[in-house]
C-alpha cells in the first residue's frame, strides 16, 4: 500500500473533525458511533483510530479546535475603542461555535467528557488548558490596557479569572435554562462583563 502525504493526512485527520462534528450536532455524541464516523468519511473504522485513539479524542478535537483563544490572537487597543468592547468583541468569537451548537447536543458532550475522564483524567486536563489558554488571552488584554492607562492597576490574573468566570457561568446558565436563547445569554454576559470592568475603567481626568 502506498504512503500518503502529510498534506493527504491532514486532509483525512480534519474531514474526520468535521465529519464528527456533524454527526454529533444530528445524532448526539453517544449515538455517533466510530463505525459511522468512517462510513460517512469513506474511510475503513480502523483508519479512524490512525488518527485518534478513541472517540473521545475526536470529541475533545472538535470542542477545543473551534474555541481555541489563540487563534483569535490578543485584540489591537487604542484609546478611541470602548474598553468594555474590546472584552465582549473577544469573548463572542471565541465562544460563537459552542453558543452556536444546540444545547441537547453541549450537555450531552459535556456528560460524555465527564464520564470519559473517570477512565482517561488527561482529556479533561486537556480540556482544561483550553480554558486557561482564554484567561492567559485575557491576562495579555488587561495588561496592554493598562500600559496605555486605560485599565486601573490591579492584579491582572485575578481580574482575568473574575471575567472568564462571568462568561462561563452565564453559559452554564444559558445551558441549564430550556428558555434562555442566544441573544439572552449573550446580554447576560454583557451585563456581568460591564458589572466586572467598570470599576477599572481609568477614567479621563
Amino acid at each position: 500500500m502506498a504512503r500518503i502525504s502529510k498534506e493527504q493526512r491532514e486532509i483525512i485527520r480534519q474531514d474526520i473533525i468535521e465529519t464528527s462534528r456533524q454527526l454529533f450536532i444530528e445524532e448526539g455524541y453517544s449515538q455517533t458511533s466510530t463505525k459511522k464516523i468512517a462510513k460517512k468519511v469513506g474511510v475503513a473504522e480502523g483508519t479512524i483510530f490512525n488518527y485518534f485513539q478513541t472517540k473521545s479524542d475526536i470529541l475533545l478535537e472538535v470542542i477545543t479546535g473551534e474555541m481555541d483563544p489563540k487563534l483569535y490572537g490578543t485584540p489591537e487597543v487604542d484609546n478611541q475603542t470602548d474598553l468594555i468592547e474590546i472584552y465582549l468583541d473577544y469573548y463572542k468569537k471565541v465562544m460563537n461555535p459552542i453558543i452556536n451548537m444546540p444545547k441537547k447536543i453541549m450537555m450531552d458532550i459535556f456528560l460524555a467528557l465527564f464520564k470519559v475522564s473517570k477512565t482517561a483524567p488527561t482529556i479533561m486536563q486537556q480540556f482544561a488548558a483550553v480554558d486557561f489558554r482564554f484567561i492567559d488571552v485575557l491576562e495579555e488584554m488587561t495588561e496592554k490596557l493598562q500600559s496605555k492607562h486605560l485599565l486601573k492597576q490591579c492584579d491582572k490574573r485575578l481580574l482575568a479569572e473574575s471575567l472568564y468566570s462571568d462568561i462561563m457561568y452565564s453559559y452554564m446558565i444559558y445551558l441549564y435554562d430550556k428558555n434562555m436563547s442566544q441573544i439572552e445569554c449573550y446580554k447576560l454576559i454583557d451585563n456581568k462583563l460591564r458589572f466586572t470592568l467598570t470599576p477599572f475603567i481609568q477614567k479621563e481626568v
